[in-house]
């Protein structure tokens, strides 16, 4: 009877081990480039990416998201499955990303924001970064008037810091006891007042902070984003999904559900007209649940998608909503850094 009993719990055991937990995991990048700062923490290096994708070829089971969402409503995921993704639409993704996608033979896709396409102009994130966190002088107030409502600052930064000068106070420091703030504070405070605005808000905004710390709009080589032409080209290939990433990159619960679906729908068709295919999967811009509203993904789905990814970590197990599904977001681990954290993720 006891061995009986024994046998019984090994056997549930195996079982729920093989089956009920398996599962797979959605990695999420944005940028494959050697760049001098990147306070963001978006980029990985081209030695870093490729040494993730060599663990993913010899320890794991990469596959592409379109593979995965079939099998995940099937309930068949294969064990240690792994999907790659890209959110945004930097240059970088053609030309240093898909090269090492090719060389490991791992599929990954790639989430456009269709509206920065052919601009000259950075994502307005990196346009903030170029003008407040770079070594050039700034003047010591800042005033802007955003939805109605007047905000100052007092900044405290050196003259002509060198690149590798500390550009910030550790912490909460004498500085800001004065009520003064470091250029990193300063763009803290900035990015979260223009991050729930709509493009045409923000624009101007961002052009009155150009004028007042003495830059031009014009956007670093270095952060483009993508061309119609290089889009194409990234495109090309059995290994490459493009997907939606909407025009602009807005909160999409900061927008009515008409505006919504005008920024979801235009994106899906600008990208099927320029590459002249079906546009069948979505990412949310930053996508944690604060950035859809819960009619979101109802709507993504009447659109005409198929899938769409979300950006809170969580696992890929068979009943997952296909419209929500979780993403983890990766960093510039070296391969044995990476190997130990992506084991962790995994439910078995």
């Amino acid at each position: 009877m006891g061995n009986t009993v024994i046998s019984n719990i090994r056997w549930v055991g195996r079982y729920i081990k093989n089956h009920m937990f398996q599962g797979a995991t959605i990695l999420i990048y944005h940028r494959v480039a050697e760049l001098p700062s990147d306070w963001q923490l978006m980029s990985v290096t081209p030695q870093h990416f490729g040494e993730h994708l060599d663990v993913l070829r010899k320890k794991f089971y990469p596959m592409s998201l379109q593979q995965l969402h079939r099998a995940a409503q099937k309930g068949k995921i294969p064990k240690g499955a792994v999907a790659v993704t890209f959110d945004d639409g930097y240059a970088d993704n053609l030309y240093n990303a898909k090269p090492l996608l090719e060389k490991y033979d791992v599929p990954a896709s790639f989430y456009v924001t269709c509206g920065c396409l052919d601009q000259e102009q950075e994502f307005w994130w990196d346009d903030l970064d170029r003008m407040l966190l770079q070594p050039q002088s700034l003047p010591q107030t800042l005033t802007l008037t955003v939805e109605g409502i007047e905000h100052s600052w007092k900044v405290d930064v050196p003259s002509n810091p060198s690149p590798s000068t500390e550009i910030v106070p550790p912490k909460f420091s004498k500085i800001q006891e004065e009520g003064k703030l470091g250029r990193k504070e300063l763009y803290r405070s900035l990015h979260s007042l223009l991050r729930p605005l709509p493009e045409e808000k923000r624009r101007p905004l961002l052009d009155e902070i150009a004028k007042w710390s003495g830059s031009n709009r014009k956007g670093r080589v270095t952060h483009a984003s993508l061309t119609t032409n290089e889009l194409e080209q990234l495109g090309k290939g059995g290994l490459v999904e493009i997907g939606a990433h909407t025009v602009t990159h807005p909160v999409l619960s900061s927008l009515s559900l008409s505006e919504q679906r005008d920024e979801i729908l235009q994106s899906k068709e600008g990208l099927e007209e320029k590459l002249n295919r079906p546009i069948l999967s979505f990412a949310y811009p930053y996508g944690e649940r604060s950035d859809y509203s819960v009619q979101t993904p109802e709507l993504v789905k009447q659109l005409g998608f198929s899938y769409a990814c979300s950006n809170y970590s969580g696992i890929v197990r068979r009943g997952v909503d296909p419209f929500q599904l979780p993403r983890v977001s990766t960093r510039d681990w070296n391969g044995e850094e990476f190997s130990r954290r992506i084991s962790t993720w995994f439910p078995v």
